[in-house]
């Protein structure tokens, strides 16, 4: 499946749901909104929520990609 297709999700394997994202800029509430989310459709399926996002800062300006998750949908991977 295609990453960052706008669905709910966008990765999926035998442990986690993850959705991706690409942005300019992502504000802390809604980095919280959106790893929930994920956490909650993960949930019904057994597994666990991952976002991962991507900052777009301009050609030439490498960023880290960032995996986002709860710590307890951290610790149901331990």
């Amino acid at each position: 499946m295609p990453a960052n297709s706008g669905g709910k999700v966008d990765v999926r394997s035998l442990n986690i749901l993850g959705q991706c994202k690409e942005v300019a800029a992502l504000s802390l509430a809604e980095i919280t909104r959106l790893v929930l989310e994920i956490e909650a459709e993960a949930d019904r399926v057994g597994k666990a929520g991952v976002l991962f996002v991507k900052l777009r800062s301009g050609k030439g300006h490498a960023t880290p990609l960032l995996v986002v998750q709860t710590e307890r949908s951290w610790r149901s991977l331990q």
